[in-house]
């Protein structure tokens, strides 16, 4: 017989909820929780907040409901123990496998004694921006600190620090013509490919990475190309470094390509605040101790990675983030273990209980 807390996270994944579409993902989520007793109200931005009425200072645990592509008709597959998709699709443990967690502590501790005061926030679009922990009305929540779990890596990962994070859209505008007549162009793909050579990505140094992942161009074989556009993002953990980064990125590209004719139209936007939890801070101290209580061995960790946690922290609502114990995040691979789940459902019953 399937245990409740997998259930729970079989029901989550089969729901399509890629970002932007969470709105049946939150329609079970709000319907589970008044099942056991607690209403729960939507923001204008869609996010889901509930409120636990218990003993002691509030705390925070929040979670994001929606998953990224291929992420429709997940059909969820358990094999030796471990939960994974047909192969398909990803599997959505990324972020369900918490949510499921969060619902399942919610009814196992609904009525009991030596539960604390406990906002649950599920939040929308954090794989598209963190639109929902941006706009969030902070109001609703009593909690000033709390927890989440947003890795795919194994349980025991505590991120005490995560870069700031900047996206940054090139195009380059040259002028097409025929192939035959080279002389009547200005060749914005042979412009933009000059820069990228140049220009350092990757790991560029100072704790910072810069990287090109989109570049498309041209309208046909016989066509020289008169416009390309770049999609591009820089992760540091300095914000003077960043800058610099993001600085020289868009000098290089403007200098070259106007040898080559060219001109560029940039559009740069800080998509997340970095963050660094002090290592003597209580919360991370609690995580700490949850973990250990349960025989995880914590792992302080930095990461490049940014979550939800990053907008959070960054607007005065502090968030320990940690792993939930799924594997091969965002791919046809994500898969997680039966008996990893069930950890992560008794990590956040030790988190919301009273120690």
């Amino acid at each position: 017989m399937t245990n409740t807390v997998v259930q729970t996270f079989l029901d989550l994944a089969k729901i399509d909820s890629p970002s932007g579409n969470e709105e049946a993902v939150a329609a079970y989520i709000i319907n589970f929780l008044k099942n056991y007793g607690t209403e729960s109200i939507k923001d204008k931005y869609g996010n889901v907040v509930s409120r636990i009425y218990g003993d002691g200072e509030p705390i925070v645990i929040t979670g994001h409901m929606d998953t990224v592509e291929p992420g429709r008709n997940i059909k969820p597959v358990i094999e030796d123990g471990i939960i994974k998709s047909d192969g398909t699709t990803i599997l959505g443990a990324d972020n369900k496998a918490w949510l499921a967690a969060m619902l399942e502590t919610l009814r196992l501790c609904s009525g009991q004694k030596g539960v604390r005061n406990v906002d649950l926030v599920f939040t929308r679009q954090e794989e598209e921006g963190n639109g929902g922990s941006s706009h969030l009305d902070l109001r609703l929540l009593r909690g000033k600190r709390g927890f989440s779990c947003d890795d795919g890596s194994p349980l025991g990962a505590i991120f005490v620090k995560s870069p700031f994070y900047i996206k940054i859209d090139i195009s380059v505008i040259g002028k097409s013509a025929h192939s035959a007549e080279p002389e009547k162009a200005s060749n914005a793909l042979k412009a933009a490919a000059e820069a990228i050579h140049v220009l350092p990505l990757g790991d560029i140094g100072y704790k910072t990475i810069r990287n090109i992942g989109i570049m498309n161009s041209g309208q046909g074989r016989n066509t020289i190309p008169g416009q390309v556009n770049l999609v591009a993002e820089i992760r540091s953990f300095s914000k003077d470094y960043l800058n610099y980064a993001t600085a020289e990125m868009i000098n290089t590209f403007r200098e070259i390509t106007e040898k080559h004719k060219c001109t560029i139209r940039k559009k740069v936007e800080l998509e997340n605040p970095g963050f660094e939890v002090d290592l003597s801070d209580s919360t991370l101290s609690e995580a700490k101790m949850a973990m250990t209580t349960l025989g995880i061995t914590p792992r302080l960790e930095e990461t490049y990675g940014c979550f939800d946690a990053n907008y959070f922290n960054g607007r005065g609502l502090h968030i320990i983030n940690m792993s939930d114990g799924s594997v091969d995040s965002h791919t046809t691979l994500e898969r997680i273990a039966i008996c990893d789940l069930e950890k992560l459902q008794k990590l956040t019953e030790t988190l919301m209980t009273v120690s």
